[in-house]
């Protein structure tokens, strides 16, 4: 067994979805309501610090992609369930570049 090389309070993540993009994992975040980029760096065994972005801008985020081709990634929300109380069609599907 591994120890894992990154925690977080699940009121700040809830982890839901991963991509990894250039030696950068872009974590997706229910309970947390954000999106994580957190530099893979050197040997690749080691993590830099982790920045958070769109915190409660959107709500429970869900999953996140990369978009193929593209310096994009695809960011959905899960905000219809019985957890996010909002009403069906509520869910959203974004385009967010990267750099």
């Amino acid at each position: 067994m591994t120890n894992p090389k990154k925690t977080w309070n699940v009121s700040e993540a809830s982890p839901s979805g991963i991509a990894i993009v250039r030696n950068v994992i872009y974590m997706a975040a229910l309970k947390g309501e954000r999106l994580w980029r957190v530099p893979i760096t050197g040997d690749t065994e080691n993590l830099g610090t982790p920045t958070a972005y769109y915190v409660g801008t959107y709500g429970r985020l869900r999953t996140v992609t990369k978009v193929p081709g593209q310096d994009q990634l695809w960011l959905s929300t899960t905000n219809c369930d019985n957890n996010g109380g909002e009403p069906d069609g509520a869910d959203k599907l974004f385009r967010i570049s990267i750099s």
